[in-house]
């Protein structure tokens, strides 16, 4: 995000939730609660997973236009145990699965990260 916002990845997890969210982007998990033993997605049991209240969000916020999932597990859940249960009524929302912007993502270059998702800039 350092790259994308300016967001400075030195500092405390929460000013730099603080500082996307000033570039109006919000920082929010697809699961609420899981059980995920160890650090690899593939490790999330889903039978014990919870996902967050989506439809209550979007209410909340009827200027999200876009939702940019950090990878593929996040946008499979929320395809799997979301996308199917919310009414958007006339509203859209574009979705775009990115590469995940952790470490252990080690395919593809830190550039290439930031040029997928530089496609956010459009949205801002």
């Amino acid at each position: 995000m350092q790259a994308i916002v300016g967001v400075d990845q030195a500092r405390p997890y929460a000013e730099r939730v603080e500082a996307l969210a000033k570039a109006g982007i919000a920082v929010w998990d697809v699961l609420k609660t899981s059980i995920r033993p160890g650090s690899l997605d593939s490790a999330i049991v889903a039978s014990a997973s919870v996902a967050n209240d989506f439809k209550g969000f979007f209410s909340a916020h009827p200027e999200i236009e876009a939702v940019f999932f950090n990878g593929q597990a996040a946008a499979r859940i929320y395809d799997r145990q979301v996308h199917s249960t919310i009414e958007l009524g006339d509203r859209e929302i574009c979705y775009y699965t990115m590469p995940s912007t952790s470490p252990a993502h080690a395919s593809m270059t830190l550039q290439e990260k930031q040029k997928h998702w530089a496609k956010l800039k459009e949205h801002l």
